[in-house]
């Protein structure tokens, strides 16, 4: 990969053709990127830390420390960067009120050190900061996880608000809770759900409505805990991933 990056970064100078990446992981080493940023004067640069500390990282197995957030941080903004996208999950398992006080807690530290570029320059920046509950999937470890239930989640989320009012510069972006909770019943839905979402598009309801239809709750679907031995509407499919080994990374994000 290093090699390639240095070719593209050679390639686009020749050509003073400009590129720009939508995200980086702040394990990428290449300096090969931050070329790469440089000449192609790109002014905003997207980091998904996902949680706000590492304890609450780590359970969810990604293994990146904050230092080296902080870190990728400095180097994009010695690159050119100008403006910060920070992007967090809500609603992760062990989940607490002070992992939601992390998070200001790390937006803020961002601002620290984006603070001395924007002097330095005489230009202020601005750091958007997106909180996206999380949407459990099918072949994740997360396919047998409940969601918090929406008042806890709501409750969260007004204390990100309430702590993130308080840093300059920083906006706060938080997908539609309602369309979260809905995307997280269809994404392990069965064919009843799927039945559901049918009959939401021909009558012109809402899903929450039209699982009442087919004796369905829309709150027990998105935060009942599937059990190790449920049978799931997927189980058919052959992904390659073999199931215990996501049932195991499952539990270890509750007994670590």
């Amino acid at each position: 990969m290093r090699k390639k990056l240095n070719k593209v970064y050679e390639i686009l100078k020749e050509q003073k053709v400009k590129a720009s990446f939508s995200s980086l992981k702040a394990s990428s080493s290449s300096e090969y990127i931050f070329k790469i940023i440089e000449i192609s004067k790109q002014k905003t640069a997207t980091i998904a830390p996902e949680t706000g500390n590492e304890r609450l990282r780590f359970l969810i197995n990604k293994t990146v420390k904050d230092k080296e957030y902080f870190n990728f941080c400095e180097k994009l903004l010695s690159s050119g960067v100008q403006n910060l996208k920070l992007y967090f999950l809500i609603g992760l398992p062990e989940e607490s009120l002070q992992d939601i006080e992390s998070i200001a807690e790390m937006v803020s530290k961002f601002r620290e050190i984006a603070l001395s570029y924007w002097k330095a320059r005489k230009k202020i920046g601005k750091i958007t900061v997106s909180v996206n509950p999380l949407i459990p999937k099918p072949f994740t470890p997360f396919q047998w996880y409940g969601l918090p239930r929406r008042p806890e989640i709501e409750r969260k989320i007004r204390l990100l608000k309430k702590l993130l009012s308080k840093i300059p510069n920083v906006n706060l972006s938080i997908e539609s809770l309602k369309l979260a909770l809905t995307q997280s019943v269809i994404s392990r839905g069965d064919p009843r759900v799927g039945e559901a979402a049918a009959i939401s598009i021909i009558e012109g309801i809402n899903m929450k409505r039209a699982l009442k239809e087919v004796r369905l709750d829309f709150d027990s679907l998105y935060s009942r805990e599937r059990g190790k031995e449920e049978v799931l509407p997927w189980d058919f499919i052959d992904s390659g991933i073999d199931k215990k080994t996501l049932w195991n990374q499952y539990i270890k994000t509750f007994n670590s």
